[in-house]
C-alpha cells in the first residue's frame, strides 16, 4: 500500500450551496488551482437586501439629524455600521466563491459531482489533496521471509502501474506483530 506522507483537506469556506466541483479523485492540481465553485446567488440576494436596509437607515439618520433628535440619529448610525459590517462579510464571500487548492498534489478523495447544488456547511471537507513527492510504502512480508528483513535495510520498490520504474527507499519500521 502506498500513501502520501502529508495530506491537506480542502474545506467549504462558508455555508452555502456547492455550484460545481471541478476536480475528481485522481486529478493532479497545483497550489492555487480552483477545485470547486460555491453558488453566489443567495449572497447577491442578501447583499441587495442589506444595501436597501443601509439606505433606509441612512435616511432615518439624516431625518433624525434634521429634527435634532441625537438619540435616534445615534441609533440609526449604529444600525448603519452593523449593516456595513454584514455587507463587507458578504462581499468577502462573494469574492471567494472559488475554492482553491492550498497545495499541489493529487486529489485523493472528494468526488462531489453528485453533490453539486447541495448545501454544504462551513468547514465541511470537500476534497483531500496529497503531494506526491514523499510517500510511505507499506509492504506485507510473508512469514517465511521475515527473517531476511531488518530495519535500515535498503529496498527497491516497483509498482504494477509503473513497470519500467523503481524507487530506492529505506525500511524504517517492522510491525512487531503479524497482521491479517
Amino acid at each position: 500500500r502506498i500513501e502520501p506522507v502529508t495530506r491537506r483537506m480542502v474545506a467549504a469556506p462558508f455555508e452555502g450551496r456547492l455550484e460545481k466541483a471541478l476536480v475528481a479523485p485522481g486529478d493532479v492540481v497545483s497550489a492555487g488551482d480552483v477545485v470547486a465553485r460555491m453558488d453566489g446567488r443567495e449572497i447577491r440576494w442578501e447583499l441587495a437586501g442589506l444595501e436597501s436596509e443601509l439606505n433606509a437607515a441612512s435616511k432615518k439618520r439624516d431625518s433624525a439629524l434634521a429634527l435634532q433628535n441625537a438619540a435616534a440619529a445615534q441609533l440609526a448610525k449604529l444600525d448603519m455600521e452593523r449593516l456595513e459590517l454584514k455587507i463587507r462579510l458578504l462581499e468577502h464571500r462573494a469574492e471567494n466563491l472559488e475554492v482553491k487548492s492550498p497545495i499541489g498534489g493529487m486529489v485523493t478523495s472528494g468526488d462531489l459531482e453528485k453533490a453539486e447544488g447541495a448545501p454544504v456547511t462551513t468547514g465541511a471537507t470537500l476534497f483531500e489533496i496529497a503531494p506526491l513527492d514523499r510517500m510511505i510504502a507499506e509492504v506485507a512480508v510473508p512469514e517465511a521471509e521475515i527473517a531476511h528483513v531488518r530495519t535500515g535495510q535498503s529496498v527497491r520498490i516497483r509498482l504494477d502501474a509503473y513497470p519500467r520504474r523503481h524507487w530506492i527507499a529505506t525500511l524504517d519500521r517492522i510491525q512487531p506483530r503479524a497482521e491479517i
